[in-house]
């Protein structure tokens, strides 16, 4: 069900004319506030036709009534700073206005508008989650001192195959002293991974000095 808003009372208008003409915006322009009370006064009491081009010229600038509106266009001018003035009063001097006032393009009539009051709603803090512990890569050991993190990587996967190839055989000793001295370097190498990964305080590759 939609509902609308109640229209404005008398005594809304005026509160929002007052406040206007009593601004710092429109303390230097009597003219201007000559004008904005004529039209405003005039809608309050049922006389908005009464506010033509024509009718503000001889009561509010005081021209002639034999005015020439095509040759004088001050009436169309002194509007236009009006609508320039309010504006700067309901954005810079009084932007929580309840009631505004508008002087359409076009016209003379003014309208008034209700600001909706705009409540500040602070938002609970969300609870961030607690940091997920990572698990360690393989290559565990790779800041180790001596150590180049892409070659001993290799060194790694190589040692833990001689290593496995021996086991299986039966024949550790003999088969990692077929393979070099390169292969029993791999190998133990894996096994420094080994003990890094089960209890690295006890590794004594890690604790003592780098090699040259």
């Amino acid at each position: 069900m939609v509902t609308s808003e109640p229209p404005l009372r008398d005594q809304e208008k005026r509160e929002a004319l007052e406040a206007a003409l009593g601004s710092d915006t429109f303390s230097r322009c009597a003219q201007l506030r000559a004008f904005l009370r004529y039209v405003c006064e005039r809608e309050m009491e049922g006389r908005s036709a009464e506010l033509t081009e024509y009718h503000i010229a001889i009561d509010v600038l005081g021209r002639r009534k034999d005015v020439s509106l095509s040759d004088d266009s001050s009436v169309r001018n002194r509007a236009y700073e009006l609508r320039q003035r309010l504006e700067k009063f309901y954005s810079a001097e009084d932007p929580g206005a309840g009631v505004r006032i508008v002087i359409p393009r076009g016209g003379y009539v003014p309208q008034y508008t209700r600001q909706a009051i705009a409540q500040a709603v602070t938002a609970a803090p969300v609870p961030m989650p607690p940091p997920v512990a990572m698990a360690p890569p393989f290559v565990a050991a790779d800041r180790c001192r001596g150590h180049r993190v892409g070659r001993r990587r290799r060194h790694l996967l190589l040692g833990r195959s001689l290593f496995w190839k021996a086991a299986s055989a039966g024949r550790g000793a003999q088969r990692l002293g077929a393979a070099g001295g390169n292969g029993r370097r791999f190998v133990d190498l894996y096994r420094h991974q080994y003990a890094h990964a089960g209890a690295p305080a006890h590794c004594a590759a890690c604790a003592a000095p780098a090699r040259a």
